[in-house]
């Protein structure tokens, strides 16, 4: 099984709906040999979406492919468009050791100069041979249903955080009640009025 999220926040979504969009590429690839196991309109992390899950068949195994995407009015960080691929059976590929890096220079040199680090066609290892899900249709819903209902929006993640370089004028908490402290004394001073030097009040 592999599984694809692509999350974008400001950036504008499809300007066409998901099920308009790939009933006509259904149709074109697949020539209509297909099953629609399901398709509609579902719910991701409290915004409105469409999916669409179907499966096909041939001579040799079976694939399934289940996509979906929320649509939104408006594009802020608070409501990114997300679309969810998942796909299982097919060709089966190969594990992939993290400890190896991308060669880029392969996808930099001029073709001239690749000689070396493409193999020959007649020479290449063959194609694996195609397989079926290790889930049944109804397990595979199971586990989408399950992928899209976990998926939530964190709580004040697009909240504005306080800068640290930033240079707010005015008294802190503590120097403002400090001040209205000794503004309080002052003005209590002219309450009881004080003997001036010769004995008498003024």
């Amino acid at each position: 099984m592999f599984l694809e999220v692509y999350v974008n926040a400001l950036s504008p979504g499809e300007s066409e709906r998901l099920l308009i969009r790939t009933k006509e590429t259904t149709r074109i690839f697949l020539a209509d040999d297909y099953e629609n196991l399901r398709a509609g309109t579902t719910g991701i992390a409290s915004m409105r979406a469409e999916e669409l899950l179907i499966g096909f068949s041939d001579d040799t195994h079976r694939r399934l492919l289940f996509l979906a995407e929320n649509y939104r009015e408006t594009r802020s960080l608070s409501s990114p468009f997300m679309s969810f691929s998942l796909s299982a059976g097919g060709i089966k590929s190969r594990p992939k050791n993290p400890d190896v890096e991308v060669d880029l220079v392969r996808w930099t040199l001029p073709e001239f100069a690749n000689k070396g680090y493409e193999l020959p066609l007649w020479q290449q290892p063959a194609s694996p041979d195609p397989v079926n899900p290790s889930l049944t249709d109804y397990e595979a819903m199971a586990v989408w249903d399950a992928i899209l209902k976990s998926v939530r929006l964190r709580p004040n993640a697009v909240a504005p955080k306080p800068d640290p370089w930033a240079n707010y004028r005015g008294p802190s908490a503590a120097e403002a009640a400090e001040s209205k402290r000794i503004l309080d004394e002052f003005i209590a001073s002219f309450e009881t009025r004080k003997p001036s030097p010769g004995g008498k009040d003024q």
